[in-house]
């Protein structure tokens, strides 16, 4: 034999016993490469359980190291196949992104060690119920004392919740213009109408009285959006009990074109929430629709977003349905309109519609901030 050729049978010798050598090392696997978790600090611990296996030869002694004050992983060593309990706990964590990581060490592994990284995320865990209310939607309209009994009702149904309200003072008129419920401040305002009597100064001044949070909406038809903003405002924001302005997406710039309004882009976003904090930089504003597609894709700074959809089969659709909702706005804060009559099939079964309604919601959405009952059917539950 040549030089070259026992040269070459040495090295295949070699690169065989390598081969062999890795196949009968053993090697960490594990069914996820990282964690990621969504709550609110009063949710308690949330676990997640992940898989350990050797994906390799020989056996898998393994051992886990790292964490975080927030993160217990148990158990912490095990040998080839094993389940490991991985638990967040968002117990006195302010609200924000957490993140920590843990390692798989095994001795001998080829892929030693393996790095699980684990990203908390902890909303807010303030938490407002209480209900929409219209003109349009409860006829007699009730006074400000009946509205006051429902927020209490409603806020007592989920421990350590305020009252809030969506308040609405702006309708979409037929003719595609925007009617106010006060009277004009004198001017000109294209596609803006308005009463000659004040809708809403009695009630706003009961709240006022009250620990009740309000938000201001209006259905903006062709109307501007920021010269709403400015008269509504203008005429109610020395009222500690307005936190803010809604605007009813699905009423924004509709027609038969966009019958279910267009979407508002960044942009405007943005304007009509510097807008809004301009008056009052605590102030908020929310965006409500039932489609996704028609909020804006990527600014969230002032804003929350209320879901008002409905035709649900089942509570378990709903819940569905908001979770996805929540999931995409995270970790904005989000609201949810329910109680239509639509649902009423089945919500009039449940033994506390709002309580079993809202226990769903906040079990699958750790972001929910408001939760409302509508004025529709606001009297089959509170009398």
């Amino acid at each position: 034999m040549n030089i070259g050729a026992f040269g070459r049978v040495i090295a295949g010798v070699l690169l065989l016993a390598a081969a062999a050598g890795a196949y009968l090392r053993p090697k960490i696997g594990c069914d996820a490469s990282s964690i990621h978790c969504h709550t609110n600090p009063s949710a308690g611990p949330q676990a997640t359980i992940i898989r350990i296996f050797n994906n390799g030869g020989a056996t898998l002694s393994w051992r886990i190291s790292g964490g975080a004050p927030w993160l217990k992983i148990s158990p912490l060593s095990g040998v080839n196949d094993g389940t490991v309990t991985v638990t967040v706990d968002p117990a006195g964590l302010e609200p924000g992104r957490y993140e920590s990581s843990f390692m798989i060490k095994a001795k001998f592994a080829v892929n030693s060690p393996l790095k699980i990284k684990v990203i908390l995320d902890v909303a807010t865990d303030r938490l407002l119920a209480g209900f929409r209310a219209s003109r349009y939607g409860v006829d007699p309209f009730p006074d400000p004392a009946y509205w006051a009994s429902v927020g209490a009702g409603m806020a007592s149904r989920f421990p350590g919740a305020g009252m809030g309200c969506v308040w609405i003072v702006g309708v979409f008129l037929d003719n595609g213009d925007c009617g106010l419920n006060f009277p004009s401040p004198g001017g000109d305002y294209p596609s803006i109408h308005f009463l000659d009597e004040d809708q809403n100064e009695a009630a706003l001044s009961f709240f006022d009285a009250l620990d009740l949070s309000v938000w201001l909406q209006v259905e903006p038809g062709r109307a501007s959006v920021s010269k709403l903003i400015d008269l509504v405002l203008r005429r109610y924001g020395h009222h500690p009990c307005v936190k803010g302005v809604g605007v009813d997406v699905e009423w924004y710039k509709t027609d038969s074109a966009h019958p279910e309004g267009r979407r508002v882009n960044d942009l405007n976003a943005l304007l009509w929430s510097l807008r809004v904090r301009s008056y009052n930089p605590a102030y908020t504003l929310f965006l409500k629709h039932w489609l996704i597609d028609k909020m804006p894709p990527r600014f969230r700074l002032g804003l929350w977003f209320i879901n008002d959809s409905q035709q649900f089969g089942s509570l378990g659709q709903m819940a569905s349905e908001f979770k996805a909702w929540g999931e995409h706005f995270w970790p904005s804060s989000v609201g949810f309109q329910f109680g239509y009559e639509a649902d009423k099939p089945w919500w009039s079964l449940l033994a506390d519609p709002p309580r079993n309604i809202g226990d769903a919601i906040r079990a699958v959405v750790p972001n929910a901030f408001g939760l409302f009952w509508v004025d529709f059917t606001i009297q089959d539950i509170f009398p």
